[in-house]
């Protein structure tokens, strides 16, 4: 659970940028850094869509940056 709370922190504060689009819906890739649990910290990218038709992103993936 504190994974996807500090991701979902991630998409708040991080850098977004709109990547190419899928059938689906708008694709947004965040940049910015996640600390773990021994508080070494990690430069990482999630990448989230906005459906069509709705109101809030849903997240796809994360990896490494």
């Amino acid at each position: 659970m504190v994974l996807a709370a500090d991701l979902r922190m991630l998409a708040i504060e991080g850098v977004v940028r709109e990547v190419p689009g899928s059938p689906y819906g708008r694709k947004f890739e965040v940049r910015g850094i996640l600390a773990g649990p021994n508080g070494r910290r990690a430069a990482v990218v999630s990448v989230w869509i906005l459906m069509r038709g709705a109101r809030n992103p849903r997240f796809l993936t994360a990896y490494p940056a």
